[in-house]
């Protein structure tokens, strides 16, 4: 989990100084053009560069937060006794919305609400 929160960070100040070298440049236009110098020199190109950094960001991140939810679930359930339904809860609340439904979840297990919520 503190791997894929670096590297992730790592991506994200790829993803800015990606953009910083672009900054000033002509935006060129492929539509009736299409040599080898223009087509990755366009502005879609450049785009798609910027949301594939984008995505890789917001999956290691992603992939970070839940590693840690998983982990702060089983540290609360040794720590604390629960229900078979607020455990039920508990574990698929990172990909079910209706987790946070459970009274005694959201009693007892605050944190991991908070980090529930940041994966979502």
């Amino acid at each position: 989990m503190i791997s894929l929160f670096l590297i992730s960070t790592g991506v994200a100040v790829g993803h800015h100084f990606y953009y910083r070298s672009l900054e000033g440049q002509e935006v060129v236009s492929v539509q009736t053009k299409w040599t080898l110098d223009a087509v990755p020199n366009s502005q879609g190109w450049k785009i798609r560069c910027g949301l594939i950094f984008t995505f890789a960001v917001k999956v290691m991140y992603t992939a970070s937060a839940v590693i840690t939810y998983k982990e702060f679930v089983w540290v609360t359930t040794k720590k604390k006794a629960m229900s078979f339904a607020s455990l039920h809860a508990m574990f698929p609340a990172t990909s079910d919305i209706f987790s946070f439904f459970s009274l005694e979840y959201v009693s007892k297990a605050k944190r991991a609400i908070i980090l529930a919520i940041i994966t979502w």
